[in-house]
């Protein structure tokens, strides 16, 4: 049986991110990307959010 390496003594935390410069450049495209309003209003109309979230108008 394998050992949970997770769980070993060495590690108190676990900070999950990027793992490379190419992630990093990618999640900064999306973070700066524009997220239409009708988008937001679709989720919400899905029952996806709660109805009275605060979206961007």
């Amino acid at each position: 049986m394998g050992v949970n390496k997770l769980a070993s003594e060495e590690f108190v935390a676990i900070i999950p991110g990027a793992s490379s410069t190419d992630q990093v450049k990618s999640n900064v495209k999306s973070w700066k990307s524009e997220i239409s309003v009708d988008f937001w209003k679709e989720l919400k109309s899905a029952g996806l959010i709660y109805e009275k979230a605060q979206t961007p108008a």
